[in-house]
């Protein structure tokens, strides 16, 4: 337009420049939509489509599973506050963080955002999802409860959510000693929730159940979560070296060697994997001990 002799004022420009871009993104083509965007944004940081901009940059950014850059541009719509894009971008910006790069504080920030300046119900029930597990995910189980509790409280949750409130109470309860409140709330997740929540229930009432001195119990309760949840690594193998905790406590030298050594040998998680190496070294070294006391 320059080029043929007409005017264009800033707001033209602006507009013209990201019409540019839109019809890229809406015609599918991110490839071309991104650049464009990014054009957008450099030569107007303060434009009438600033957030729409970054919104949709970050859309095609997340299509690729840039979940870096994807990250940017939705935590800049956040920071803008209120919009028409700032629940779907802060919700968008606390799942990355949640689910792609496991950083749960940042999570958890976005989380209590959205919880804080969401108009829409669903939004704000996404918002508590999102902060009972970014706090439990953190161990601050105070946190998690008073999230739960306030989540709870809301109509129409899921079985999940009610799974996951369980299981909150349950490590609160843990934490304060209470084993056996404990053990009910984790009962309780055990019975409705068969994914991985199910399966750090089990393994808990199996953890109580040692705190307690109960051997007999744990070793049962053990049993039943590498019975029950085969596919999930870390409380499978837990109940294994727990099974090994209980073998030590028995004296049980060969059986506790055994465990801990398939431990060593089988684990995927290396931290479990180094865990079990050291008590299996103890272990051995316990058993020096008693055989030398005995001689």
């Amino acid at each position: 337009m320059k080029q043929n002799g007409r005017a264009v004022s800033m707001s033209e420009a602006d507009s013209l420049s990201y019409s540019s871009a839109f019809n890229k993104y809406q015609s599918g083509d991110c490839t071309s939509a991104i650049p464009a965007f990014t054009n957008y944004t450099d030569k107007f940081p303060a434009g009438s489509f600033i957030a729409d901009a970054n919104y949709l940059r970050s859309d095609c950014y997340l299509k690729n599973k840039d979940f870096l850059n994807a990250l940017k541009g939705f935590a800049f719509v956040n920071s803008l506050g209120s919009g028409k894009y700032f629940e779907k971008a802060t919700l968008e910006a606390a799942q990355i963080a949640y689910l792609e790069l496991k950083d749960y504080s940042n999570a958890k920030k976005y989380f209590e955002s959205l919880r804080a300046g969401a108009v829409n119900r669903e939004s704000r029930l996404e918002a508590l999802r999102g902060l009972v597990r970014s706090y439990y995910q953190l161990k601050d189980y105070s946190g998690a409860s008073i999230a739960s509790s306030e989540l709870l409280s809301e109509k129409g949750i899921s079985t999940d959510d009610k799974a996951v409130g369980a299981l909150v109470l349950g490590r609160s309860r843990q934490l304060a000693g209470d084993c056996a409140a404990a053990i009910s709330s984790f009962r309780t997740v055990a019975a409705i929730n068969r994914s991985a929540w199910g399966a750090e229930a089990r393994y808990a009432i199996a953890d109580c159940y040692y705190a307690q001195n109960n051997f007999t119990a744990s070793e049962k309760a053990a049993l039943a979560v590498i019975k029950e949840t085969g596919s999930y690594d870390e409380w499978v193998t837990k109940s294994y070296i727990l099974l090994g905790d209980i073998f030590v406590q028995q004296k049980d030298w060969f059986n506790a060697k055994a465990t801990y050594e398939s431990v060593v040998k089988n684990a995927i998680i290396a931290a479990l994997k180094i865990e079990a190496q050291q008590k299996l070294d103890k272990a051995i070294s316990a058993e020096r001990s008693q055989s030398k006391i005995s001689n």
